[in-house]
């Protein structure tokens, strides 16, 4: 049996979704299993049960991430690998704004910390948007100042 490098999964499949992205135009085996290649060079295999990811890069990562998002939409996944591909998990999956969450802890804690640092990396545009918001509210009724 061969051995992932990086594995993604959920304790129960009943509602997973069968995903294909056609536009990374991928090869399906007799078997069911998708393979992806990305333009990093990394390799992606959906198959019924896990995604795993067996050349890791970052797009590969990102790839499986996205489909992991679909597949198993709502549901905590389980992530096997190395402590770097843990940390990249957590790390992509904040930064894209996927809506994921993992089942173990500590890759959990670091995908919040990740989603918290963007947020407020972008808090500075935020409040300046706001503020222009709040600006034209205020002169809304046909009267746009100008500064």
């Amino acid at each position: 049996q061969e051995i992932s490098q990086a594995l993604l999964t959920v304790k129960n499949f009943e509602d997973a979704r069968d995903i294909i992205k056609p536009h990374f135009k991928p090869t399906v085996l007799k078997n069911g299993r998708v393979i992806y290649k990305a333009q990093d060079g990394g390799v992606v295999f959906d198959e019924a049960t896990a995604i795993s990811v067996k050349e890791v890069t970052e797009a590969a990562t990102l790839l499986a991430l996205s489909l992991a998002d679909e597949r198993f939409h709502g549901k905590a996944l389980v992530v096997e690998g190395s402590s770097e591909f843990k940390l990249q998990v957590a790390r992509l999956s904040a930064l894209e704004g996927l809506s994921i969450r993992f089942a173990n802890p500590v890759v959990e804690k670091d995908r919040q910390r990740y989603s918290k640092a963007k947020e407020l990396s972008q808090w500075p545009l935020k409040e300046n948007m706001q503020q222009k918001s709040k600006e034209l509210e205020l002169d809304s009724g046909h009267n746009y100042r100008e500064r």
